[in-house]
């Protein structure tokens, strides 16, 4: 049998010490850590920590089926759980009035799994290869990226970077980014750590998953970097693109002056940020003030998108490229709340027939022209409808704006906000300030996650022009809802059934299928389906267990989900009641089940 290094999970031979290390001589895990040498899913072995934050922790580890390195991340809110027993690797909560907090949690953690699973193979994110719930906790099986981080180099070379070299390295990790936020996630803790260079190439790595776990008003969960957090992240809410917009430009920051921008909290009183060029970056001036954008201490100050960042940034001598667009519903989809726009200069409000407008700048009085225009946009937006797309796994809403005014507009931008059946706001969606011509129409696109329902939605224009914007009221929307599709789930297997499971030593388990049922949770128009089953465990070895299949069916036949479930430890004859597996978001639907053996 092959022999691997605890500490970095290479192979070696066997009775030799590693050639690659000499880590695994000193390293020791701390009495939380999952043991070097566990095997997780019955085929992961798991090595040293690689990195531990608020909610997770990363192993160093390998894949013994494929016989290759992979980086773990576990789900470990160390603020509600802990391993108790260090003989163990099953983890506890502190309190049982945690447990609503961190299912949710580990729930979230396996969505967003199987979101970027979904991305581009060849994007600059980390490729998520697996995950699976064991231990009462839930595993993220990652590309294991060779290499170094963007801090370790310029710590070894005991200088910053210069922009020829650090701007084309990160133009991917802009796409990726941008790819990231279209389907609905932001990473939230973008570092030069976090960052690494493997064979001249970025790549972006260590995902914050489950932090929307804690409530509005607890930031104690937050995973906060001080140079490198924007003040929204500090409360832990309203947050977007815009909080990665600030994180990347810290993170190129200190890359190219060697200089950790100043704690985004202090800077609110007194802001001492020192242009990039003066610490000796090299810089054009359009570079530079989009670098200073980016780090804009209010968001509504900064970027809203990283392809608005990126256009700006990435001036490459003898290239044109300019970072990809992946569509424009997906560059403006935001997935946190917008912050509603405070001026400090005179604010004038005149009321009108059909809405009200306010003038936002440095004058106190608007012009004919200006008053005229201010009028026709609120005509246009008066009467609109948001329009409720087909279900997924979260719920999308579009809405179409036909410029039906007598002028064009350089930069037209649309804020959409929403509110449950109580009147509490339960998120918005800011539109990019976009060019629309008259007669011209731009399409509107903009998803809700979660258990809240939008009820009754608000949508505000402003029209900026050079240092004056003018700003309508808010203008009620109506909302256009899809009738409901009925929700359902049968099992495809005649029962009762038995299944075989044969172990890596050859040792065979059997499991008789009697029952059959499922629970639902609707999470915001999409249902994450729980499914039981009950039987006998008819033969193998006690207190040990093994595995079987299973596969989800649409209404077409084409499987939608799979996975393996990790049958109890039970004693040879023992009856089950409730071995259960989750399928996450599906549409409303009828769905067949298929039981198999694991293999």
């Amino acid at each position: 049998m092959a022999k691997y290094c605890p500490y970095c999970a290479s192979k070696i031979e066997q009775g030799n010490s590693c050639p690659y290390c000499d880590g695994a001589l000193h390293y020791r895990p701390k009495e939380h850590h999952l043991k070097p040498g566990s095997l997780l899913h019955n085929k992961y072995l798991v090595g040293r920590v690689l990195g531990e934050g608020g909610f997770g922790i990363t192993y160093v580890g390998r894949d013994l089926t494929l016989d290759m390195k992979v980086a773990i991340k576990e789900y470990y809110p160390n603020r509600m759980a802990a391993r108790t027993n260090q003989n163990a690797s099953t983890i506890s909560l502190f309190d049982w009035s945690f447990s609503n907090d961190f299912k949710k949690g580990k729930e979230e953690f396996i969505n967003e799994a199987q979101t970027i699973a979904k991305m581009d193979k060849e994007s600059a994110v980390v490729t998520v290869r697996d995950f699976f719930e064991e231990n009462n906790s839930a595993y993220i099986v990652m590309e294991f990226v060779e290499g170094e981080d963007l801090r370790t180099i310029i710590k070894k070379q005991q200088k910053p970077m210069d922009s020829e070299t650090l701007l084309p390295l990160l133009e991917p990790v802009f796409s990726a980014l941008d790819e990231l936020h279209g389907i609905g996630l932001i990473h939230r803790d973008i570092s030069p750590d976090n960052i690494m260079v493997e064979n001249d190439r970025a790549r972006l790595i260590d995902f914050g998953c489950a932090r929307e776990t804690v409530a509005d008003n607890q930031t104690e969960g937050a995973v906060l970097k001080h140079s490198f957090s924007p003040v929204e992240q500090y409360e832990n809410r309203n947050m977007g693109p815009w909080t990665d917009v600030y994180a990347m430009g810290a993170t190129i920051y200190y890359c190219l002056t060697g200089r950790l921008a100043p704690k985004a909290t202090d800077r609110v009183m007194k802001d001492e940020l020192v242009s990039p060029n003066t610490l000796g970056a090299k810089l054009k001036p359009k570079q530079e003030k989009a670098l200073m954008k980016a780090l804009a201490v209010l968001p509504q100050d900064r970027y809203q998108s990283m392809a608005d960042f990126g256009k700006d940034l990435f001036i490459h001598k003898n290239r044109g490229r300019r970072i990809a667009y992946i569509s424009v519903a997906a560059a403006m989809l935001a997935v946190a709340a917008f912050f509603a726009f405070k001026p400090e200069a005179t604010v004038d409000v005149q009321e009108r027939e059909k809405g009200t407008y306010v003038i936002v700048g440095t004058q106190d009085e608007l012009t004919p022209e200006e008053q005229d225009k201010l009028q026709q946009v609120t005509d246009m937006l008066t009467d609109l409808s948001l329009e409720k797309n087909e279900e997924s796994y979260s719920t999308g809403y579009s809405l179409e704006i036909r410029n039906t005014s007598n002028y064009d507009f350089e930069a037209l931008q649309t804020t959409i906000r929403y509110f449950d059946g109580d009147g509490v706001e339960i998120g918005s969606s800011h539109g990019n300030a976009d060019t629309l011509k008259k007669g011209e129409t731009r399409n509107i696109s903009f998803t809700t996650y979660g258990k809240a329902k939008l009820e009754r939605a608000e949508i505000r224009a402003t029209v900026r022009d050079d240092e004056r914007g003018l700003i309508t009221d808010w203008i009620p929307l109506g909302v256009t809802e899809v009738t409901a599709e009925a929700f359902s789930v049968e099992l495809q297997n005649s029962l009762p059934e038995t299944f075989t499971y044969s172990g890596r030593d050859g040792t065979e388990y059997s499991y008789t299928i009697t029952d059959f049922s499922y629970t639902t949770n609707d999470v915001g128009n999409s249902y994450w389906t729980y499914c039981y089953l009950a039987g006998t465990y008819d033969r193998g070895p006690d207190d040990r267990g093994g595995y079987l299949s299973y596969e989800v069916l649409n209404e077409d036949g084409e499987a939608v989900d799979s996975g393996t479930l990790s049958m109890s430890r039970l004693r040879q004859g023992d009856s089950f009641e409730k071995q259960s597996f989750t399928v996450y978001s599906l549409p409303k639907g009828h769905y067949t089940v298929v039981l198999k053996n694991y293999k």
